[in-house]
This record gives structure tokens, C-alpha cells and sequence, in this order.
């Protein structure tokens, strides 16, 4: 079951991805460092990872960019669309639309295969700013395999049609066994989503 949330330290944990996401790699708009910039021009991921952590709970993730040739309005739609998942996220079986607020929060539930076992979780999706920035949390109230997670998606446009895609993220999956055999593997993929969604376009 999903663990219950602490404000405190779901605000902490909040601070620490936008640490990340502010200083260990700069945002576009305050400028890469000359090794960033080559590497995204070149076509490859920069990744600042984060680990977090809290008396007993273990939070890891970071903050992923990718420079996409593709303009911000086909991104956004690809990245909007629950059906499009299974491309964006690593070995996903399963994926379900449960619900959309009238504020537009979307509730999806996403079922992976993780080696030899599958596990599900449920979270809340929230865009805005015309579908450039889009921010996602874990159901409290739903059977998840997650202990907790958080985190964001934002698009900014570059010149000649391209977007910088950026995304951050942070998760616990609590103790045992889940996090000792796949918490590195399912890192790594996660951090994968910017370039995912540049080439699922």
C-alpha cells in the first residue's frame, strides 16, 4: 500500500529535485557549461542524479535534459497522451486512464514488467502553461509498488524549432527487495524519458 505522507518531508524532497534541477545542471535559460552544451548538441543525455535521503525513506532520481529537434506543440502532445506511455517509459505492460478533474488532473494507473515480477502504481498529472510544463505525483490512496514519487516535465523552446526537454524525478520504493534488485536499473531508465520523447515524435 502507499505510504502516507509527511508535508515536512515531502517538502524537503520537493527542494532537493529543484536543487537539482537549478544548480547541478543549470536550466536553459541560465546557460550550460561548455561540456553540457557539446554533449547536448551532440544528441546525448545530461543527467544530474539525486539521491535524498530521510530517516528510514531513501528518495532517488534527478534531472534529465535532452535537446529534441522536434517543436514544443508535437512534444506536448506526445507528452499529454496517456496512450503514448508505453513509449516514454521503460517496460510498461499496461496503461490506464482512470479519471480527469474538472482542474484537469489526470489520474493514470501504469503496470511494468520488472524482471521476473510486475508492479503497478497509480499518480496525478497535472499541465499547464499551453502544455509546456506538467507536473506528476504518486495516488496516496492507491495499491502502488512505489512508496512514494514526485516530479515534472518541462518543454523550452530553442531557436530553429528545436526544445529543450527537461525532466526531474524522485522516488522511494521502500524497503526490500524491489529496491535492492532494480532501484539503480529503474533510475536509469526513468532519466531516459527526455530522449524517449524526443524520438517518439
Amino acid at each position: 500500500m502507499a505510504m502516507p505522507r509527511r508535508p515536512l518531508a515531502r517538502a524537503l524532497v520537493v527542494g532537493a529535485l529543484a536543487l537539482a534541477a537549478t544548480t547541478a545542471v543549470p536550466r536553459a535559460s541560465a546557460g550550460f557549461s561548455d561540456d553540457e552544451q557539446a554533449r547536448l548538441d551532440r544528441g546525448e543525455l545530461v543527467v544530474a542524479p539525486v539521491v535524498y535521503e530521510r530517516g528510514e525513506r531513501t528518495f532517488v532520481g534527478g534531472v534529465s535534459y535532452f535537446e529534441a529537434t522536434a517543436p514544443i506543440e508535437r512534444l506536448s502532445v506526445v507528452a499529454r497522451d496517456p496512450s503514448r506511455l508505453k513509449d516514454l517509459l521503460p517496460a510498461v505492460e499496461q496503461v490506464e486512464l482512470r479519471s480527469i478533474s474538472t482542474a484537469g488532473v489526470a489520474k493514470i494507473h501504469v503496470r511494468h514488467k520488472l524482471g521476473f515480477t510486475h508492479g503497478g502504481y497509480t499518480f496525478l498529472c497535472l499541465f499547464q502553461d499551453h502544455g509546456r510544463y506538467g507536473r506528476f505525483w504518486l495516488d496516496p490512496t492507491a495499491d502502488n509498488v512505489l512508496a512514494d514519487a514526485w516530479g515534472f516535465i518541462r518543454l523550452t523552446p530553442l531557436p530553429n524549432g528545436r526544445t529543450l526537454v527537461t525532466y526531474g524525478l524522485l522516488f522511494d520504493l521502500g524497503p526490500g527487495m524491489l529496491r535492492a534488485l532494480f532501484e539503480g536499473k529503474i533510475r536509469k531508465a526513468a532519466l531516459e524519458y527526455p530522449r524517449r520523447l524526443a524520438h517518439a515524435t
